[in-house]
This record gives C-alpha cells, structure tokens and sequence, in this order.
C-alpha cells in the first residue's frame, strides 16, 4: 500500500470512531450503608444507584448525596474528587469503598 491509502484508511478510522456513541454506564440500584470510622453502625442506611463508566465510580444516595470515585491508576483502587485514596472491596453482593474516616457499603438486590 502506499502512504496516501494509507493515511486515507487511518483518518477514516478516527472519522468513523468519532460518531460512534460511547458506551452507556452499567447502573444499578442497592441499599448503602454509610459508615464513620469508629462507629459500630452506619449514620444512615439507604436506597442509592450505583453507577459505573470508564473506570468511574458514582454512588447517589437517595437523599441527594453523591459521591464519585476517580480511577486510581491500579485496580480496585481510586481517588475521591478532594484527592483521597479509595480501596474497592468486595464480598458477595457487597461492595465497600473506604476511604479516610469514612465507608460505604453497597449491598446489591439479588436476582
């Protein structure tokens, strides 16, 4: 091939990579538990959404709280948007992210 077919080929795929629609979140409802360190029960218990793109991770409580969760460069590792470092673990339908003097715990409907 020569180099103008193949910058032809090359920019028709960025076109064409560029009207592609992105992927939508994968969305799902639970019940989260918040919970400060040091306490031995949650300050609230709660229906939220869970939602998950890219790497992100953003948890709406049905209060009207949210919280999002930056990729952390590694896995189940990620960033508050105040910079503090979140650890991901999971345990069944359970899902915690900690955090500095906080967690939350998510805890999925089964299906």
């Amino acid at each position: 091939m020569n180099a103008t077919v193949v910058a032809w080929v090359v920019s028709l795929s960025f076109a064409v990579a560029g009207w592609l629609p992105s992927a939508p979140a994968d969305t799902t409802d639970g019940t989260c538990d918040v919970i400060q360190d040091g306490d031995a029960a949650p300050e609230a218990s709660r229906a939220c959404t869970v939602s998950q793109r890219d790497g992100h991770v953003r948890i709406r409580l049905q209060d009207g709280r949210s919280f999002v969760f930056l990729p952390g460069g590694e896995p189940d590792h990620f960033h508050d948007k105040s910079g503090n470092h979140v650890t991901h673990k999971t345990n069944g339908d359970h899902h915690e992210y900690a955090w500095k003097g906080k967690k939350i715990v998510v805890t999925f409907a089964k299906v």
